[in-house]
């Protein structure tokens, strides 16, 4: 059969390999680069993506069964390889992500950017742009004068590529962009379409880091810091990662806007850049109840707590007026001493430690010491542990007021004047009267490296429901704590968090953590074999944190992810995840 022989790389996850297959004269029109086709593979019909001409004979070829539509053009074909070797996995995984959720076989015309007028509020860096920025936002600063501004600098035919941490973000940034009668292609089954036809602004998620576009003018990443723009499963890409790349390659700026940058992001920018009005007028009114001077009796109903939310109740406002914010999912079990209530943490790396064998051990950094209190010398513990359930119950009888429970789990219907709940509150209501953090030590010292990135990540989301201490309608913010003098909370308080950033960096670089090493989890049947082969090749050290749970440490990104590449995986089954969370 004549014809052109084309490279076809299946969607099957395991395989790294590529095909060739015959393109018949019916569907030549219409297999170009990148295009989604239908194939047979060992007997079976799957799809799969032309990466380019094969370079042998067409003769005894089989042939593509059929094109199904358009997909990813050059330059996210070469990504999705470049992702495979980052994140340890297949092209394949990235290819779907580049790819439309249903077939596209034709585009439509793309609108043109009439006159721009400027929006008062935070600017971009100074011309030329830089390759890359990061930008340190207030916590209740207003990201739409910083993506018009970016839009006016971009040249003529080129798209801004805009990605927020959720879609319900996203979704009010479209609707604000369309009053100003801006053209966006927006989240939604008609947005890769848009995107592949060159729309000048695009607004998405963490996906819309894979959308093609004829020419990318520049990115921007807004809250930068959020977990969402990180895939949680393997393979592990955040946003941030595949457009630093991207915009490398291409040769446009990435700009990335956070109100408390990441030692990542810190890292890979420096300095990171303050614009606009950051402060505390960029913030909202901050209380602080220190918890160790409580009644131990009262539980989280702190003195404080019970006045703030009458106080609130009274007053109009939106509904519901009070949120109180415990996030049960993932809290670790804290630790106190009887005698001074104050927390018992790592002394090497401030972690909460956990009681095991008669002694203080870190799950974080496995340092040990006895059980003695730091702050008095007592050697008596205890545990704190209370939920949003029994939190609601207590809050009912106390208030004598409705409350509702609201979790990720939960549908949420009509809601009385107050909400106790997990994180799941901070996307499903906009504005309050009064938001209590109901014990922030559990997010300061929790056993994880991003602790402290965690937690400021929650208290901004938070300080948004409440709005700035200068706006007249805003509402105020209560931070229970046990530790009043933590650089997070004193940060908080301040207005700027820069300190804590600082700080982050340093005990990072002192303990060899990322972004001074590199980090992948690996569990798993195979987890163990696949370590030791590694550590004998060289280049990589790894230790096992729990039954079956590997981390492999490298100096470097390109070492881990070049050790890794070496990884036999046609043994048992190992799940690799580089850069994971939790860690």
């Amino acid at each position: 059969m004549d014809g052109r022989a084309v490279s076809v790389a299946p969607d099957v996850a395991a395989l790294h390999r590529r095909f060739d297959y015959l393109v018949p004269a019916h569907l030549d029109d219409r297999a170009v680069l990148g295009a989604s086709v239908r194939v047979v593979l060992h007997g079976r019909k799957v799809n799969g993506w032309i990466m380019g001409e094969a370079e042998g004979t067409s003769a005894a070829l089989r042939p593509i069964e059929a094109v199904r539509g358009l997909g990813p053009n050059a330059e996210l074909l070469e990504l999705a390889s470049w992702a495979a070797w980052r994140w340890a996995s297949t092209p394949a995984r990235f290819l779907r992500a580049a790819s439309p959720d249903r077939n596209v076989a034709s585009l439509p015309k793309a609108p043109r950017l009439g006159h721009l007028e400027p929006v008062a509020g935070v600017r971009a860096p100074s011309s030329p742009l830089p390759a890359l920025s990061v930008l340190t936002l207030g916590a209740v600063e207003d990201p739409l004068p910083l993506v018009v501004d970016l839009l006016q600098r971009i040249e003529a035919g080129a798209s801004l590529l805009v990605v927020a941490p959720t879609d319900a973000f996203a979704q009010r940034l479209v609707a604000r962009l369309g009053r100003l009668g801006l053209p966006v292609a927006g989240p939604g089954p008609d947005q890769w379409a848009q995107a592949r036809a060159g729309w000048p602004l695009i607004v998405g998620t963490r996906s819309a880091a894979w959308l093609s576009v004829p020419v990318l003018g520049a990115a921007l990443i807004l809250d930068a810091h959020a977990s969402t723009l990180r895939e949680e499963g393997a393979p592990t890409w955040s946003a941030f990662g595949v457009l630093r790349e991207r915009c490398g390659r291409a040769g446009v700026p990435l700009l990335v806007a956070t109100p408390c940058p990441t030692p990542e992001l810190a890292h890979a920018s420096s300095p990171v850049v303050a614009p606009g009005s950051v402060g505390r007028r960029a913030w909202p009114v901050v209380t602080v109840c220190d918890l160790g001077d409580e009644d131990p009796r009262l539980g989280l109903l702190s003195d404080q707590l019970t006045r703030l939310c009458r106080r609130a109740l009274a007053e109009d406002g939106p509904n519901p007026k009070v949120v109180v914010l415990l996030n049960r999912t993932g809290r670790s079990k804290l630790l106190v001493c009887r005698s001074c209530r104050a927390v018992a943490v790592c002394t090497r790396c401030e972690a909460a430690v956990q009681l095991t064998a008669e002694q203080l051990s870190c799950p974080r950094c496995h340092a040990t010491r006895p059980v003695v209190c730091q702050g008095c010398g007592a050697t008596a513990m205890k545990q704190l542990r209370v939920g949003v359930t029994r939190l609601a119950e207590q809050l009912t009888a106390l208030l004598r007021a409705e409350v509702t429970e609201v979790t990720a789990a939960t549908d949420t219907g009509p809601v009385g004047p107050v909400v106790v709940g997990t994180e799941a509150v901070l996307s499903r209501f906009r504005r309050c009267r009064l938001v209590v953090v109901a014990d922030v030590d559990q997010h300061l010292v929790a056993p994880r490296m991003a602790a402290a990135d965690e937690a400021l990540a929650l208290i901004v989301g938070a300080a948004r429901m409440v709005g700035a201490r200068s706006d007249a309608r805003a509402g105020s913010l209560l931070l229970q704590t046990r530790l009043p003098q933590h650089r997070v909370v004193q940060g908080v308080v301040a207005g700027d968090v820069g300190g804590v950033l600082d700080h982050e960096l340093e005990q990072r670089r002192r303990l060899g953590l990322p972004p001074y090493s590199a980090i992948a989890r690996l569990r798993g049947p195979g987890a163990r074999a696949a370590v030791a082969a590694l550590e004998a090749s060289g280049g990589v050290d790894g230790v096992e944190v729990e039954p079956g749970t590997w981390w492999l440490q490298a100096s470097t990104t390109e070492a881990l992810c070049d050790a890794l590449g070496r990884l036999d995986r046609t043994g048992e089954p190992v799940v690799v995840q580089v850069d994971p969370d939790g860690i």
